[in-house]
C-alpha cells in the first residue's frame, strides 16, 4: 500500500521534467486555391489554443514551428480555404518532432473539401 503514493510521486516527477514537446511542420499546398493553416493545441476541457497561423497560396511551402506543447495536449495542423465561409476545415494530427504535411484537394471550380496528408517525421525538433 505504501509502494502506490511513491509510485505516483514518481510518475509526477517524471512528467513534471517534460514540461513541453517540440513540434515542427513543413507544408506544401499541393492545391489550387489559398488556404489558410494553423497550429493548434487542443486543450483538454477547453477551446483550442492557437500555436502558429499561415496562409499559403497554391503551391506554396513553408516550415512552420517549432511550437510547443504540453504532453498530453497534443498540436494539431488544421487546414481551410479562407474565400470559403462557413467552409469545412481538415484537420490532422502532429507528431512531436518534425514532420511534412501535404494539402490537397481545394478545387477552384467547387467547394470540395480540403485534405491533409503527414508523410513522415524526423525524430525530434532538436535534431
Amino acid at each position: 500500500m505504501k509502494t502506490r503514493p511513491l509510485i505516483l510521486a514518481s510518475s509526477l516527477a517524471l512528467l513534471a521534467g517534460c514540461e513541453s514537446l517540440e513540434t515542427t511542420v513543413e507544408v506544401r499546398n499541393e492545391s489550387r486555391r489559398a488556404v489558410m493553416v494553423t497550429i493548434e493545441q487542443d486543450v483538454i476541457a477547453s477551446d483550442a489554443k492557437i500555436l502558429a497561423r499561415e496562409t499559403l497560396g497554391a503551391g506554396d511551402a513553408r516550415l512552420i514551428g517549432p511550437v510547443e506543447t504540453p504532453p498530453f495536449d497534443p498540436a494539431m495542423l488544421r487546414v481551410r480555404v479562407p474565400s470559403e465561409l462557413g467552409g469545412m476545415t481538415a484537420e490532422a494530427r502532429l507528431p512531436r518532432g518534425r514532420s511534412t504535411a501535404v494539402i490537397d484537394g481545394a478545387r477552384m471550380d467547387s467547394w470540395g473539401e480540403v485534405s491533409i496528408r503527414v508523410l513522415e517525421t524526423q525524430g525530434d525538433a532538436d535534431d
